[in-house]
Parts: structure tokens; C-alpha cells; sequence
């Protein structure tokens, strides 16, 4: 899994450093979102076997996701605005599925065309919270749907 997530990384690289290829109706916040607090999270692409999605998520200043994870591996960068991630590591045994025990692995700063790499059961579980003045958009490669 690591070295398909190295061979991503070029071309991810260049996807959040091109300019103006999102359309508007992408990378706007979603007063009706199911998430909560206007985040929007829009399909690009999606795999028929449900193997890999593109997809935008936007989420307005001051806003945050909560705490998941995604179980599966995936690439994730800024193409607008200013992200702190917070990660977290699991600190139980895993065996009681409605709940987990949770602390802090590392926290970071993303901003335009940087990103960092989901690898399961590492770096999965964190949170996102824009910190910019303006919605930030993250673009997220994921090998689920």
C-alpha cells in the first residue's frame, strides 16, 4: 500500500497546485449537509467497484469535521485555505465497536498544495477544523467509496 501511495504522490502534487479546475458548484459550503456546520463533501469520481473516490470537502471558516476515520488508504491535501489536523491513536483493545479510547498521535498544520497520506490502521482517525478566513477545500483520494 505505501509504495502505491509514493507513486500517487506526483500527480496528486500537481492536481492541488493546478488552478481554477474545480467548479464553483464543488468547493462552496452545503447549509444542508448531513455533516453538520455547512461542511460539503461532492463526488469527482467514483470507481464502479467502489475501489477509489475523488472527492472535494469543503468546510467553512471556523468549522470542523468530527472525530473518524475513513478504513481505507487514501491521499489528502489542501487545494484552498488553511487545515489543522489533529490525528489520534487508538488506545484500546478495538473490541467494543460502539466506542474507542483515543489520544492525541500528532497535530499539523496543512495549507495549499500540501498533503499527508491515510495508511491504515495509522494515521486514520483524526479531525480537521479549518483555520483559514475563508472555506477551505481538501481534496480526498480514497480507496473506498
Amino acid at each position: 500500500v505505501r509504495a502505491r501511495v509514493d507513486a500517487l504522490r506526483p500527480a496528486f502534487g500537481r492536481l492541488l497546485a493546478a488552478d481554477n479546475w474545480l467548479p464553483d458548484a464543488y468547493a462552496s459550503p452545503d447549509l444542508k449537509s448531513g455533516m453538520g456546520g455547512g461542511i460539503g463533501q461532492y463526488a469527482l469520481y467514483r470507481a464502479e467497484a467502489g475501489s477509489l473516490c475523488l472527492f472535494s470537502l469543503v468546510i467553512p471558516a471556523g468549522a470542523q469535521t468530527p472525530i473518524h476515520d475513513h478504513l481505507a488508504w487514501g491521499v489528502i491535501g489542501v487545494y484552498r485555505g488553511v487545515q489543522d489536523e489533529t490525528v489520534y491513536r487508538r488506545t484500546d483493545d478495538g473490541r467494543d465497536a460502539s466506542k474507542a479510547t483515543l489520544e492525541i498521535a500528532r497535530q499539523q498544520t496543512v495549507t495549499h498544495g500540501q498533503f499527508y497520506t491515510l495508511i491504515p490502521p495509522l494515521d486514520d482517525i483524526h479531525y480537521v477544523k479549518t483555520v483559514s478566513d475563508t472555506p477551505s477545500i481538501s481534496i480526498h483520494l480514497l480507496a473506498n467509496d
